[in-house]
């Protein structure tokens, strides 16, 4: 007959059968004490010696060595923790009135473009690398309008919009412009500007990957993001963390109806945009194909036992549990080792499976319960970097369920959104389930665009194109954590099986976990004090406790194969219904389709766009359908492409017809090998800031001096990878001038 088992702390465990008696004989007790420790190291080096070539030592310097294990504290990261903090001087102007006004000195040339940095002392953060290449690109740069623009833009999200950073780099807040809001996406793609700047791996063994304040800047906003989307992966914009201090945004959305629901203590607004998470594995793929640091994402992805640190602490435990006599029953520990490289590994609370899925409301708990990470029942908590990737392959799995079942029946969304609003594009039709989809296609369903636009067809093709992409490529980085994992894995089962057979004076029943039968602590990492009943623990009388959802998990598709068996359906639903053929341009992708052959053919400014798709790698400039699609979107065929003498660029719903977005152009230029078009729309840009030398969101195409946010931090920056991309590519069309230049050619 089976029992459940309960596990109490700090009072110790329930033990079925009462606790294992003691051996009476002390002699033969140390003997077998002995020879268990000896054949343990054995083990333990063995493992250790066969498996380190899973990844290189360099990048995991973990020493399981028996004659001198490192302590916890001293088990640093593989990379250097750079020293960041966020200049918050109450004497410096709000950015956004004051980049509304020009600023001395101004450049050389005929726009007289003005400086619009803020002061040095009001920079939010200073990164040496971004500064380094600002004073490089002076001597490449020949027009001076052109450099000056490229001076004010590229170091903006740096200067204007990181909030905070958290303690040992583990979060890093970036606002968008004026809105004290973090969304998923435009604080990926406002990194993204920096990318090229990334160290790449050492030649030097001595020097470790990543190092510095700007690859910091990557991990802060990596783990905070892998928060965000394990508690709600169907929104797009969160609050700043309960941590930073910073007050929660009031975004005027309370009366938003969504299913799931989500606390507005977490999130500020919850659309559901398929490139939200789309844009979570393209950060995590540019930090980890630039820096190659696979440490920080197996750091990221631990939690408990499986941190490379508690492996260590319990090695440690077994070789202090040699040189001391115990009684029964073991020695004492002192409850679940925190990882210094895993932001998380110290969380204990466990949830059910259920809980995970819903958060808090917002009228229940306390704001930092709410922004807490949610948690699972068994093992591990849910809270690292791989568990937010499996959330973001949940979730797609789930939003790919179609309007109707194959008897007719429509099942329950799984995803829902109403608003009130006198505008189309801000709520969802048929009571917030979106428009039909129809199933087997493979895609997945977006509610909304990277503009926060209502999608008018759910499968938005340029989203579903990112998402395959990195999904193929963030699968690399599965397989190393895991192989890290299972060695880390293999190795803390050895070393518990040292610590409980010296603990409990070699008897052969009952070996675990030290306990202290009296009352004492338990070393079951991520129990910490709180008691829990785990109902998918059975044990047999007189056995072992067992866990069934070991079994089910013996069955699972492995994470790395269910990521690229997704992409590749991804990829085959897009070529499959995501082309048409255009009566001018023959075969082109659409924007977006449902399945029954219905599409939508335009594109929008925001990224991921048809026009952008180079960009993420999904298609080569060169393609022949790419370059059909891209003519398209380029052309009055696309119903918000917006041209007049100011600026010709594409524009969206969002603004409205007749306001191009300046970050189309910047687009046009990165997947263009034409140098007299590239110039064409440089010349455009520089013509398009109303003399305050920064990218704005939307420019009026008859009128320069009508636009909408003087500062756009995310099209800033884009500006100023651009700029970095040219110099690679096209470094003769950066010695250009530009002072005869600027009005475009409607």
């Amino acid at each position: 007959m089976k029992k459940r088992v309960a596990i109490q702390t700090p009072r110790g465990i329930r033990y079925p059968g009462g606790p294992p008696s003691p051996r009476r004989n002390t002699m033969l007790r140390s003997r077998q004490q002995t020879y268990t420790f000896v054949a343990g190291v054995l083990i333990l080096y063995a493992l250790f010696a066969t498996t380190r070539t899973f990844l290189p030592v360099a990048e995991f310097p973990i020493n399981l060595s028996s004659s001198d294990i490192e302590p916890l504290s001293s088990l640093a990261p593989s990379y250097d923790k750079a020293t960041l903090s966020v200049t918050d001087d109450g004497d410096c102007p709000e950015y956004g009135r004051w980049a509304a006004h020009p600023h001395e000195p101004r450049s050389e040339g005929r726009y007289k473009l003005p400086y619009q940095r803020p002061a040095p002392g009001c920079r939010k953060i200073v990164v040496p690398e971004v500064e380094e290449a600002i004073q490089k690109m002076n001597g490449t740069i020949k027009d001076p309008d052109l450099f000056r623009l490229f001076e004010n833009c590229f170091p903006n999200t740096l200067d204007t919009s990181v909030m905070w950073t958290g303690v040992s780099e583990t979060n890093l807040q970036e606002e968008v412009c004026d809105i004290r809001a973090m969304w998923l996406r435009d604080s990926a793609n406002q990194l993204q500007s920096y990318v090229s700047l990334l160290k790449p791996p050492p030649s030097d063994k001595t020097s470790q990957p990543g190092s510095g304040k700007l690859a910091s800047l990557f991990r802060g906003a990596i783990n905070l993001q892998s928060r965000y989307i394990l508690a709600s992966p169907h929104c797009n914009a969160f609050q700043p963390p309960a941590e930073s201090g910073l007050a929660p945004a009031d975004g005027g959305h309370r009366s938003d109806f969504v299913r799931p629901p989500y606390s507005d203590a977490v999130v500020f607004e919850c659309k559901y945009e398929l490139d939200s998470l789309a844009s979570f594995l393209q950060l995590s793929w540019d930090y980890y194909s630039r820096t190659k640091d696979a440490r920080f994402f197996v750091d990221a992805s631990s939690a408990g036992s499986s941190s490379p640190a508690t492996v260590a602490a319990a090695a440690a435990d077994a070789r202090r549990m040699k040189k001391k006599k115990t009684k029964m029953g073991g020695g004492r520990t002192t409850g679940t080792s925190r990882s210094s490289g895993s932001r998380n590994s110290g969380s204990s609370s466990r949830r059910n499976e259920k809980d995970r899925r819903t958060t808090t409301s917002p009228s229940k708990g306390s704001r930092a319960a709410a922004a807490a990470p949610p948690k699972r029942r068994g093992a591990a908590a849910r809270q690292g970097w791989k568990d937010a990737v499996e959330a973001i392959l949940d979730t797609a799995e789930a939003m790919r369920t179609p309007t109707y079942k194959d008897d007719g029946m429509v099942p329950d969304a799984p995803y829902r959104f109403t608003r009130e609003s006198s505008a189309s594009t801000e709520t969802l039709p048929n009571a917030g389930n979106g428009s039909p989809v129809r199933g087997g296609t493979g895609m997945v369903r977006s509610a909304f665009r990277p503009s926060d636009d209502a999608t008018t067809f759910q499968f938005l093709i340029p989203a579903n194109m990112m998402l395959a992409r990195y999904l193929g490529l963030c699968a690399e980085i599965v397989d190393r954590v895991e192989k890290e994992e299972a060695r880390v894995a293999a190795a803390a089962a050895a070393a518990a099986a040292i610590s409980a057979s010296s603990s409990s004076g070699g008897n052969g029943k009952g070996g675990g976990s030290s306990q202290d039968v009296e009352g004492g602590s338990t070393s079951s990492p991520g129990t910490g004090d709180y008691d829990y009943y785990d109902d998918g623990m059975e044990v047999e009388e007189g056995g072992e406790a067992h866990d069934d959802n070991d079994e089910k998990d013996d069955n699972k598709e492995p994470l790395a194969d269910r990521m690229r068996r997704m992409a590749k359906e991804i990829k085959k639903g897009i070529e499959t219904y995501g082309k048409i053929k255009h009566p001018e341009f023959g075969e082109i992708y659409a924007y977006e389709v449902d399945g029954y052959y219905s599409t939508n053919m335009m594109d929008d400014a925001n990224l991921p766009s048809l026009l952008s798709s180079p960009l993420t790698g999904y298609v080569a400039r060169t393609d022949p359908i790419y370059k059909s699609t891209r003519r398209f979107a380029l052309s009055d065929s696309n119903p918000y492409y917006d041209h007049g003498p100011v600026i010709n660029g594409t524009g969206g719903p969002h603004i409205g017809p007749g306001m191009a977005w300046p970050m189309s152009l910047v687009v046009g230029i990165m997947t263009s090998d034409d140098d007299d078009e590239i110039r064409s729309m440089l010349g455009q840009l520089l013509a398009s800031t109303d003399g305050l030398g920064l990218m704005h969101e939307s420019v009026n195409v008859w009128n320069a001096g009508m636009w909408t946010r003087a500062w756009f931090s995310w099209a800033n920056g884009l500006f100023g990878q651009m700029i970095l991309d040219l110099a690679e590519r096209k470094p003769a069309v950066l010695k250009s001038s530009f002072q005869g230049e600027g009005k475009a050619k409607s």
